[in-house]
């Protein structure tokens, strides 16, 4: 249940970060474009690992 919760806050976390390099993209902020992006791979090296650990 808890592992659950998480992989939900991982989720809306993963879309804002998304969200905030397409912004940053747009406004030519390459360096935190490029953060942003490193993040997000993070984000979706822990959820794998979740979701992994769920089954």
């Amino acid at each position: 249940m808890e592992q659950k919760e998480t992989l939900e806050k991982l989720q809306q976390s993963l879309k804002r970060k998304e969200q905030e390099a397409m912004e940053a993209k747009n406004k030519g902020m390459s360096s935190t474009y490029g953060n942003l992006i490193e993040e997000i791979n993070l984000i979706k090296s822990k959820m794998k690992k979740l979701q992994m650990g769920m089954r």
